[in-house]
């Protein structure tokens, strides 16, 4: 971590700098403070790494889930088309056959970028969470916007996209979304998304049975 990196919990909802080791432990200072919710990620900015290969830690997970009947795999904050190549030559080996490979775009990136990627991918699904903590708002607007653009135009081809990061956020704690969350999703969807990831939403929201059923019945909608 170099000097200066912010380091994000929660999609930035929770933030600290200045993060070094000394005599007692860890250390850092706390920018925005808040509660840390289980099964959230940390996320640093601007994140140092352009990865066109797999980490070792990717590659024990694949190895870790050969056995695994129907698996799918998601890579965070791909930056490259090798790095995704690299996964699904690993995990077409250990499985012995065909696999489902999703894109997370959780970093700014050009457009030819995203669509080299999407080439590639099964699925490219734009994390609005982790963009917003690398980017600040604004620019993940502009990425979202772009982005929006290339799957109305069928830039992707055969890659389907899906949006993710708080789509039915309010629905962690109330059995129903808000309309402008509903708005949203269905915007989404006529604009040629294929789908939605739920995270916050099943991992420790209090509705999860009733989220899936609200995409369900949007994707049978418009599909």
């Amino acid at each position: 971590v170099a000097p200066g990196t912010i380091i994000s919990i929660d999609d930035g909802k929770v933030t600290l700098t200045g993060l070094s080791l000394g005599e007692e432990g860890w250390s850092a200072r706390v920018v925005r403070g808040g509660r840390i919710r289980k099964r959230k990620g940390i996320n640093i900015t601007p994140h140092p790494h352009l990865r066109t290969a797999l980490s070792l830690g990717d590659t024990a997970i694949v190895q870790a889930t050969a056995g695994m009947g129907h698996v799918r795999y998601a890579l965070s904050f791909a930056s490259s088309p090798l790095q995704i190549e690299a996964l699904r030559a690993e995990a077409e080996r250990v499985r012995g056959g065909k696999v489902w490979i999703a894109t997370k775009l959780e970093r700014g990136l050009t457009d030819d970028v995203m669509l080299a990627m999407g080439a590639v991918s099964d699925e490219t699904w734009l994390c609005r969470g982790d963009l917003g903590a690398q980017l600040g708002l604004p620019g993940m607007v502009r990425l979202y916007r772009r982005f929006n653009t290339l799957v109305q135009t069928g830039a992707f081809g055969d890659c389907e996209c899906t949006i993710a990061g708080e789509v039915l956020d309010h629905m962690c704690n109330s059995p129903i979304p808000t309309r402008a969350e509903v708005c949203n999703l269905g915007d989404c969807l006529h604009c040629g998304y294929t789908g939605a990831v739920l995270s916050n939403e099943t991992a420790f929201g209090k509705y999860p049975s009733e989220a899936v059923a609200m995409v369900r019945a949007m994707l049978d909608d418009y599909y």
